[in-house]
């Protein structure tokens, strides 16, 4: 019973040391990540609502991602929400979000009891305005390289 009490002891005061001392390493997640801007725009046009993912080519990175506005430009953070992504080669790929306005009116529709019972309450699904290749990190055919820099891409679909 008394070595029990002794290891009970030796934990507490082990995990006492650890969360004082910081134990469990850096929070974030990867390493130094370098601002990057950018702006897309799909057969000349800026494209608005998209999401664009950047996937490390050589797998050993951070994913990086930023949401389009209005106008075409973005900004992408890192996997844990640092502004920007490591150095390295990237494959493009993109998702189409649903316009908010888009996502009220199906909303509403679907709170005023219009959708049919057990069916689906989000409206039309959404219809990309670029090839579906770009939809997957296998079939996509565009890639970026971001540097230990400053990072602005333009990305032309």
């Amino acid at each position: 019973m008394e070595h029990r009490k002794g290891a009970v002891a030796f934990f507490a005061w082990a995990s006492l040391a650890c969360i004082l001392a910081g134990c469990g390493g850096d929070p974030q997640i990867g390493g130094k990540v370098y601002p990057v801007k950018g702006k897309l725009t799909i057969n000349g046009q800026p494209a608005a609502n998209v999401t664009v993912n950047l996937y490390p080519v050589d797998k050993s990175g951070s994913i990086a991602s930023g949401t389009t506005k209005a106008d075409g430009t973005f900004e992408v953070l890192n996997a844990d929400a640092r502004p920007g992504a490591m150095a390295g080669k990237y494959k493009v790929v993109l998702h189409q979000n649903q316009s908010k306005e888009a996502a009220m009116a199906a909303y509403g529709s679907a709170s005023k009891g219009t959708g049919a019972p057990g069916g689906p309450t989000t409206g039309p699904a959404v219809t990309a305005p670029f090839p579906d290749s770009y939809l997957k990190q296998e079939t996509t055919t565009k890639e970026v390289e971001i540097q230990a820099k400053d990072n602005t891409l333009d990305l032309a679909i």
